[in-house]
């Protein structure tokens, strides 16, 4: 277990110095796996290649086979919730009307 994870650190260091070369040589010799494969085109796609389209596509891929399921599980909820300057956004023109939908409640009184 020591040494997979010592390899593991190495392939991270080398990944991140941009030695790819190196990189590879270790990890098909060793036979040791820094990530999931999945993980690993995400990488190469946004990292490397800055191939924003494509790495988009696989982080939708991997919510539809729900490999992100236990990540977003472990994450709190936090709303957050920002009064609106009604100033503002009346004279532009951008202030919702009392009814503007079912999920919006004002209270006129407080303004809020």
């Amino acid at each position: 277990y020591r040494n997979q994870q010592a390899v593991r650190l190495c392939l991270k260091h080398l990944r991140q110095c941009d030695f790819s070369e190196a990189y590879e040589a270790l990890q098909k010799k060793t036979r040791v796996l820094l990530e999931h494969p999945r993980l690993s085109e995400l990488h190469q796609q946004l990292v490397v290649e800055g191939n924003y389209v494509s790495a988009e596509k696989l982080m939708e891929l991997s919510a539809e086979e729900k490999l992100l399921d236990n990540y977003v599980a472990k994450q709190p909820v936090k709303p957050q919730w920002t009064l609106l300057n009604s100033k503002t956004q009346q004279i532009s023109g951008k202030w919702p009307y009392m009814r503007g939908g079912h999920q919006m409640c004002f209270d006129s009184e407080n303004g809020t």
